[in-house]
C-alpha cells in the first residue's frame, strides 16, 4: 500500500509576494505545461480552467457556500486565503493523477508525488497571495488594475 503524507505549503518569506521572485522558487514552465498557469503580457496568471478546477474542489469538499461564491466572483479581498489551501492541493493532486485524502487537519497524498504536489500547490497559493496583495494596494491607493486576473 502506498503511504500518504500531509501536504503543507512551502514556507516563504513574507515579502515574497513580488512576481519577480516567483520563477526562482517555482517551476513556471511546468505550471504552464500542466495548464495551471499561462503567460500574459502582464506576467503569469492562473488559467480560468484551473480556477474552475479549484471551484469544483470547493464544491466537492462542501466548504462554505459564501467562500465558494466569493471565489467565483473574484472577491479575493474578502477571502481568508488559508481556506483555499485544501481545495488547491486537491485540484493539483487530481491534475497529477493522484488521489488525495482530506482529513480534518489537512490533505494527504501519496508520498511518491508529495513533493511535486506541494511545490505546484504552493505556487498556486502564492499566486493568490500576490493577487490579493496587489488588490489591497490598489484599493488603498485608488489605483486601477490593468489586465485580467482570474
Amino acid at each position: 500500500m502506498n503511504k500518504l503524507i500531509k501536504v503543507e505549503p512551502l514556507e516563504l518569506p513574507d515579502d515574497f509576494l513580488s512576481e519577480i521572485y516567483f520563477s526562482k522558487f517555482f517551476p513556471v514552465k511546468q505550471l504552464i505545461e500542466k495548464g495551471f498557469m499561462k503567460r500574459t503580457r502582464y506576467g503569469i496568471t492562473l488559467t480560468k480552467e484551473f480556477k474552475n478546477h479549484i471551484i469544483r474542489q470547493l464544491e466537492k469538499l462542501r466548504l462554505s457556500q459564501d467562500l465558494t461564491s466569493r471565489f467565483k466572483e473574484k472577491r479575493y479581498l474578502e477571502i481568508e486565503l488559508e481556506k483555499l489551501w485544501n481545495p488547491i492541493v486537491c485540484a493539483v493532486a487530481e491534475a497529477n493523477g493522484c488521489k488525495c485524502m482530506v482529513k480534518e487537519d489537512g490533505v494527504y497524498v501519496s508520498i511518491s508525488l508529495a513533493d511535486t504536489i506541494r511545490i505546484e500547490a504552493s505556487a498556486v497559493y502564492q499566486w493568490f497571495r500576490h493577487v490579493k496583495s496587489l488588490l489591497e494596494k490598489a484599493s488603498k491607493n485608488n489605483l486601477k488594475i490593468i489586465g485580467d486576473y482570474v
